[in-house]
């Protein structure tokens, strides 16, 4: 294929896909004559203004209508999110999972640094990492109080829970009912430890150990197996801390090279961009925008029904974590039944196919340039991440919120689950997050809503119309997501990434391949610390 020298470059010339005929009563007026084929191999299309307009597509009672329904359901939801959560005593699982992940990973490369490599561990160092664990919520500092009775002794830790009812008294802070039943527990082995000079095996009950391994994790595990009591249960702490640590390890240096091959990507594509090199396949409109609003706004509404169905069928009867699982890969496949309704409207399955994305004209290409696009977001995502950590302190800020509470910050459910399921929960959440969802998602998000909004705004010109579409359709991504405000700075950018790329290649492989990506690198970093 070649091109005029004197055009404008490929991306800056605007393409369109020839649209069959539509029913006469059809409120949308077919493209102009220059979308022929014979105008498209012109060399100066796009050059002028008569070939290249794009006359605004009417308003439908339909398209608005869908379109007030994505709007309104997005902002419910994520007003849900944000104001209507649930108190952390009321969570699905009776842990508080936010609360001691940051002091277990502290814990565990403590205790591997003291027990497998105390030659690289100074008294100083581990006097300063166990200063990080007196800070935040009660949770955290009841792990510095179980740290300390394993480096120094339990009568330190009984020190420790003074110096914590003592800043409880100073800060006028009402511990919740479960907070006071862990410090009883915490408070009765310390002093069994210290008395005895050694852990019994009866020190405390078994709803009492149970206790304190699910509301402290591998906190509670380690206080629990003391250097006194040898044995299996010592040997798996000791082997869970050294997991830890090498998983810590190997996800900061995964992380590092992606940001450093990202920023290398990023320069390349934004170079790329402005030397005209980086052609854009994605045609600006294909004419039948406003039904594929309505069919986004047909897939949001069903799939939210169907969640809400379901809790509602949980709260009901006890089916158990198995079945939930299994039931959310079942409601995100049975969701895609809402691209009937183009089909209904007219459009032929295949013309569907082809203007959402789900085509294969360069299968292997598309994953290398979704493994490139991913790199490149990376570095975006990062400070992405900075932004998301000053509104959490904002938003903590305007709530009043106390730090001895813990986070009430919203976070994704799946988390709870990993902490709390088995290894089936863990393989069903595997299919929900790497398979489904990325399917489902980039297909409804990437494909149907972003061509709707790209068709919507196509003469604003493709620069302004890409920019507006990625920018809406990641932002109605990420406020319906479970993570509220605290989540919208990240996902918000990882999906503009996704619009963008999905731009580029006109398919959804590549798009798909980044969201799959990046749900599995979260996942296993997931379930290899908290499993």
């Amino acid at each position: 294929m070649s091109f005029d020298p004197n055009s404008p470059p490929p991306w800056q010339q605007p393409q369109y896909r020839p649209a069959p005929e539509l029913p006469v009563t059809s409120a949308y007026p077919k493209e102009p004559a220059e979308s022929s084929p014979a105008a498209e191999s012109s060399p100066a299309a796009g050059a002028s203004p008569a070939a290249g307009a794009l006359l605004p597509l009417p308003f439908s009672a339909g398209e608005l209508l869908a379109w007030l329904a994505i709007f309104g359901l997005t902002g419910l939801l994520f007003i849900s999110n944000v104001f209507l959560r649930p108190e952390l005593a009321e969570r699905d699982w009776e842990q508080p999972v936010t609360e001691v992940t940051n002091a277990e990973i502290l814990g565990k490369m403590l205790y591997f640094s003291q027990e497998l490599a105390p030659q690289f561990q100074q008294q100083g160092n581990l006097e300063d990492m166990l200063g990080q664990l007196d800070s935040g919520p009660l949770e955290q500092r009841y792990c510095q109080a179980l740290a300390l009775n394993e480096f120094d002794g339990p009568e330190a830790g009984l020190h420790q829970l003074e110096r914590i009812d003592e800043l409880v008294e100073r800060e006028g802070y009402q511990p919740n009912e479960r907070q006071q039943k862990l410090r009883g527990v915490v408070q009765k082995l310390l002093e069994a430890r210290l008395e005895n000079g050694a852990l019994a095996e009866d020190a405390l009950t078994a709803e009492e150990k149970e206790y304190l391994t699910k509301q402290l994790r591998w906190f509670g595990r380690l206080a629990l197996n003391p250097e006194e009591l040898p044995g299996a249960g010592r040997a798996e702490v000791r082997n869970q801390a050294a997991k830890g640590t090498v998983v810590l390890f190997s996800a900061m240096g995964v992380g590092l090279a992606f940001v450093l091959a990202g920023c290398f990507g990023l320069l390349v594509f934004l170079m790329m961009l402005v030397l005209g090199r980086l052609q854009s396949w994605m045609p600006d409109r294909v004419g039948r925008g406003p039904i594929y609003a309505e069919t986004f706004a047909i897939w949001l509404v069903g799939f939210f029904m169907a969640q809400f169905a379901l809790g509602a069928l949980l709260q009901q009867f006890p089916l158990g974590l198995h079945f939930q699982m299994a039931a959310l890969p079942t409601i995100f496949f049975v969701s895609l039944l809402a691209l009937a309704w183009p089909v209904f409207r007219g459009v032929s399955f295949a013309q569907v196919r082809e203007d959402i994305g789900w085509t294969t004209p360069r299968p292997i290409s598309d994953v290398f340039a979704g493994l490139a696009g991913y790199a490149s977001c990376t570095p975006l995502m990062g400070l992405a991440l900075l932004a998301t950590l000053v509104v959490a302190g904002l938003i903590m800020a305007d709530r009043g919120e106390h730090e001895l509470a813990g986070s009430s910050a919203p976070i994704h459910p799946i988390i709870g689950y990993i902490a709390s399921g088995d290894w089936i929960v863990i393989g069903l959440i595997y299919l929900a997050t790497c398979v489904a969802a990325p399917i489902v998602e980039e297909t409804m998000f990437r494909g149907v809503l972003f061509r709707s909004l790209r068709d919507r705004s196509a003469g604003l010109g493709r620069f302004a119309s890409v920019a507006i579409s990625a920018l809406l359709n990641s932002l109605v991504f990420a406020a319906i997501h479970p993570q509220g405000a605290f989540g919208i700075p990240v996902l918000t950018t990882l999906a503009i990434g996704f619009s963008l790329v999905r731009q580029w290649r006109d398919s959804l492989i590549a798009p798909i391949f980044m969201h799959a990506l990046n749900n599995f690198m979260v996942t296993t970093f997931a379930v290899l610390l908290m499993a």
